[in-house]
């Protein structure tokens, strides 16, 4: 993405509105997993990843930066 001048969308507009994508991004693809018996434990990462932005620290209690 960062070379290719041909693609329309910028990162930061890829990477805007993480939470309003989260359900079809990841909890549909668990949703399917579920149902046809396949492993969706790779995607609980994304899952927990999200969860852990969500309350604005790291592991060590340091607020996280977004720029």
């Amino acid at each position: 993405r960062f070379s290719n001048p041909s693609l329309r969308h910028r990162t930061w507009q890829i990477a805007m509105d993480g939470s309003q994508k989260l359900p079809q991004r990841l909890l549909d693809p668990v949703r399917l997993h579920l149902q046809n018996g396949g492993s969706w434990r790779h995607l609980a990462l994304g899952v927990a990843g999200w969860m852990r932005y969500t309350q604005g620290v790291d592991e060590q209690g340091n607020a996280i930066d977004v720029v």
